[in-house]
Parts: structure tokens; C-alpha cells; sequence
């Protein structure tokens, strides 16, 4: 879903997580979007276990058409059992 500067949504508790992504499933739909996939454009270490994560998120038509795109920087933490985990995600405008 594009939210532009203005628009930030501070989510702080699970239920306005499900609102969120339901009314972006919804947009998206509308939208013609049928399926996305993640393109890694850059990742920076920030500390140990701490990373930047930069992703375009190219929205595709059931044609398999490009429709539209977004991208995100992403903060991402490794848990004590290794596994990524997203501390931080954030809309990019560029």
C-alpha cells in the first residue's frame, strides 16, 4: 500500500497489525496485484547481528505483468537462535 511522508502509520498492538495488512491486502487487490516477491537491493551489517535491509517489492497482474512497485528498508536483528527477525520496517520513497 503507497503511504506517502505524511501518511506514517505507527502500529503499536497486534489487532491494528491484522487491520493493517487486511486493508493492504484489499488495496493491493483493488489494485490489480495478484502476487509480489521481495528483490533484495542491499544489505549493511550495522553491528553484530544488526542489518540494513533495503527491498523493492514488484507487484505483478495474474498475467504475470508488472503493475506497480514499492520498496522498504527493513531493520533486521539475529535472535539468540540465529533466525532474522524484523525489528523495524519502513516505507522508502526512492
Amino acid at each position: 500500500m503507497v503511504v506517502s511522508d505524511d501518511d506514517a502509520i505507527v502500529i503499536t498492538d497486534y489487532p491494528q497489525i491484522e487491520t493493517f495488512f487486511a486493508q493492504a491486502a484489499q488495496w493491493y487487490h483493488s489494485q490489480g496485484v495478484a502476487s509480489t516477491r521481495p528483490d533484495i537491493e542491499r544489505s549493511e551489517a550495522l553491528s553484530d547481528g544488526v542489518f540494513s535491509v533495503d527491498v523493492r517489492w514488484p507487484g505483478f497482474d495474474e498475467a504475470g505483468v508488472e503493475k506497480l512497485s514499492e520498496r522498504s528498508r527493513y531493520i533486521v536483528r539475529r535472535d539468540a537462535g540465529g533466525r532474522p527477525r524484523i525489528q523495524v520496517a519502513m516505507a522508502r520513497t526512492r
